[in-house]
């Protein structure tokens, strides 16, 4: 009976004695990026610049998604030939960071 509470004792302490191993990095947040959502609800197709940098075309009635944008503010302008849609952003790092183009 010595030997079995001893046997149990024994194996409790060296179970509970496990290092927690760290979860590996994010890659988001080794590499400081987001991404960036942008649904059009316009009728018509837009260029998405990104402060006044070309990033994407969406088609009307469209949802897109860019990838990897490093964290920041923006400017975000959306271009239908005759006119611009703009406002300013935050992008957050690690997030799905949501754009919505409304008329």
């Amino acid at each position: 009976m010595k030997r079995l509470l001893l046997c149990s004792v024994l194996f409790f302490v060296f179970a509970c004695q496990k290092e927690d191993t760290p979860l590996p990095p994010v890659p988001c947040e080794v590499e400081n990026w987001g991404q960036v959502r942008i649904t059009n609800e316009l009728n018509t197709a837009v260029d998405v610049c990104f402060d006044g940098v070309f990033q994407i075309r969406i088609l009307q009635q469209a949802t897109r998604v860019v990838e990897k944008v490093t964290p920041g503010n923006y400017l975000v302008e959306a271009k239908t030939g005759v006119v611009t849609y703009s406002k300013s952003f935050v992008f957050e790092r690690c997030r799905i960071n949501e754009v919505i183009i409304v008329p």
